[in-house]
């Protein structure tokens, strides 16, 4: 009885220290949604679906969906080291950039999306780390090697994407109106966004089965 109470208590620290890191990115991950909400009212009321408008729902999407899959996985498998919480600092940073992107391009806002699935891909890797010597744990090397090499494809994806990008949207000049809004978009923007979309959700659904199935 006595030599499992140290590991008993080793375990319930780790756990206490996720649940602060874990409270913290969510508060953050609040903080950022909400200031920028109000920075964007004159783009978001009323509602007008333009391709601006459509741009910062994106952004928001990509936070949001990030946010539910980042408190499914931690639930599943806590941080038991800093070095995630580090990450998902720098994760915040690039949602902050990603969410604000509009207002300085279109191809800024592109090269974001390459940028947070490389740093998914380090997060896993590190996840994997944490728990592969689990011993009542199901989160193997199968499931890993699946789950970071499709990041990898779809950080490929949206790496290409923004690289291949030769469109011609610009963003006017917004100084007096204190609106952005981007000239000369064509359909090709329209199909980007929608596969920005498209590949997200896809991303998502495979990282929820994954899950279910290993979790």
């Amino acid at each position: 009885m006595s030599t499992g109470e140290p590991q008993k208590t080793e375990e319930s620290k780790e756990q206490s220290k996720s649940k602060i890191y874990v409270l913290t990115i969510q508060i953050l991950f609040g903080i950022i949604i909400g200031i920028s909400f109000t920075d964007y009212h004159k783009e978001l009321v009323p509602f007008n679906p333009s391709f601006e408008t459509i741009m910062i729902f994106v952004a928001y999407a990509t936070v949001l969906l990030s946010l539910v899959g980042y408190s499914i996985t931690v639930k599943f498998r806590y941080h038991k080291k800093i070095w995630r919480f580090i990450l998902d600092i720098i994760l915040l940073y690039l949602y902050y950039q990603l969410v604000y992107s509009p207002r300085t391009g279109f191809d800024y806002f592109l090269w974001i999306f390459p940028a947070i699935f490389f740093i998914y891909v380090i997060w896993q890797i590190l996840e994997y780390g944490e728990w592969r010597n689990e011993e009542n744990h199901k989160y193997k090397l199968k499931p890993f090697l699946i789950t970071v090499v499709v990041t990898i494809a779809f950080t490929i994806a949206f790496g290409l994407i923004a690289y291949l990008y030769q469109g011609e949207a610009a963003l006017q000049n917004s100084t007096e109106t204190g609106v952005i809004k981007y000239l000369s978009v064509t359909n090709l923007e329209w199909i980007i966004l929608g596969i920005i979309v498209s590949l997200q959700f896809v991303f998502r659904i495979f990282i929820s089965l994954i899950e279910s199935k290993w979790g």
